[in-house]
């Protein structure tokens, strides 16, 4: 537990609850799962995504689950319905908040064809619409079949190419299960289920970065044959940035087949509302590792600055769990093992900090062995379990005291904005630093 060492990464998919906003970055790296900073460290990323579900299913319930349902019961007109969707402007926000709205449609309508696709499968109109009718048509196998979990049935499967779909395999080799599929192979399928399959609701991410010419194309030709069937359709183009005109989304210059008519326009992710209420919840966590307020203005400071992005935050809150148990190797015994209670208790901290070197405490406590009433002749046996002792008790006042003031810092911003009104108006983020600023513990 020397001063330097690293915490090593690995990868913990298995340890993540499945569903809600998920980051690809927080499923591919964290701390040591066995160390008391991984866990502080986990603690932190669940509260982020916690936090980002909830403003996306906020989202979700008060604009697109209405038009789903009402796409789902209505008949086709003839017009292909599309929504714009604000999900972000960082790529990976926008990643996360698509796939969990995706998930979020497929269990409003549990009987819809649902499809998510982005630039890197607009290579050409065919790949396009090959990935679309792939991602439909395995959508609604699973939802007739009623098998497995309906995530694992609509995800699409990040890094390989779904051109097959194991119902109609048949017991047929590998080589002879690639198929082509397309809108009019779609469209047959559909029919030939009858009332099993539902509606069909196509996500596209990222629309900015796919060739208008494409778009509109890969759209026209599902939308098209679709409505000739009486199949409902309803298109969500998932935006980074919020257009000027409709001129910006589409090909206009040749009149489309069919018309598009935009129904809504809905904001899944508010990135700055996410990062201010999660850096709130960080500076009032009295769980995980501490945070001086001045860290947590410079966090705010670079994402209004720098990049407007809820992963960049939850990198950064990474890398300084990293980096505060490389430079203070104690750090791990302040952080709470028992999230029910929130206790950090003397006897607690004792037990950490048997795994510990003595020797790290003489270098940063030399007072201890003073302040142990224990001589230089006394057994060292003696001598480690005094100053293991010692620093068991300090810590254990710290934790406590940082608990207490975790505690009391809604009625001190109370107290704040009754005393100075204009204090108010502030954002709560920079009232819980000028708070936490006075308070903090300073080298003396």
């Amino acid at each position: 537990a020397g001063v330097g060492r690293k915490p090593p990464l690995a990868a913990v998919g298995s340890e993540r609850p499945g569903g809600g906003w998920t980051c690809n970055f927080l499923g591919r790296m964290t701390a040591d799962g066995g160390s008391a900073v991984a866990q502080a460290w986990l603690h932190l990323a669940r509260s982020g995504e916690t936090v980002a579900s909830r403003h996306v299913r906020r989202a979700f319930d008060e604009k697109l689950a209405p038009l789903l349902r009402k796409v789902a019961s209505t008949r086709a007109d003839g017009n292909l319905s599309t929504v714009l969707a604000l999900a972000g402007s960082d790529a990976a926000d926008h990643e996360a908040s698509m796939r969990y709205v995706q998930q979020l449609a497929k269990e409003e309508l549990p009987t819809a064809c649902v499809a998510r696709v982005g630039p890197e499968d607009f290579r050409s109109l065919a790949v396009a619409t090959r990935r679309i009718a792939d991602q439909l048509m395995r959508s609604g196998s699973c939802t007739s079949a009623a098998a497995g979990d309906d995530r694992a049935c609509i995800a699409d499967g990040d890094g390989e190419d779904n051109d097959w779909w194991p119902e109609d395999s048949n017991g047929a080799p590998a080589q002879q299960q690639k198929l082509i599929a397309g809108p009019l192979d779609f469209v047959d399928w559909h029919s030939d289920r009858g009332g099993a399959a539902g509606a069909v609701v196509v996500f596209v991410e990222r629309v900015e970065a796919i060739p208008r010419e494409m778009l509109r194309d890969a759209l026209v030709c599902f939308g098209s044959e679709c409505f000739g069937r009486g199949v409902r359709m309803l298109a969500v183009l998932g935006l980074q940035y919020p257009p000027q005109s409709r001129f910006d989304l589409f090909e206009t210059e040749r009149e489309p087949p069919i018309p598009f008519r935009l129904v809504a326009a809905v904001r899944l992710l508010d990135a700055s509302a996410v990062h201010e209420e999660l850096l709130e919840r960080v500076a009032e966590d009295p769980v995980g590792l501490p945070i001086a307020p001045k860290i947590l203005q410079w966090l705010r400071l670079q994402f209004v600055s720098a990049r407007r992005s809820v992963t960049a935050t939850l990198r950064a809150l990474a890398i300084l769990c990293m980096e505060h148990l490389s430079e203070c190797p104690l750090a791990e015994c302040l952080v709470s093992q028992d999230a029910a209670n929130h206790r950090v208790t003397q006897h607690s901290a004792m037990t950490r900090l048997k795994s510990q070197n003595v020797d790290l405490f003489r270098a940063v406590w030399p007072e201890l062995l003073s302040a142990a009433g224990h001589g230089a002749d006394q057994p060292t046996a003696m001598l480690d379990d005094a100053l293991r002792h010692q620093a068991a008790m300090a810590i254990a006042q710290v934790v406590s005291w940082r608990q207490r003031l975790c505690d009391s810092l809604r009625i001190w911003d109370t107290l704040l904005c009754a005393a100075d009104p204009l204090a108010r108006h502030e954002a709560p983020l920079r009232r819980l630093c000028r708070l936490l600023d006075a308070l903090w513990p300073r080298l003396s």
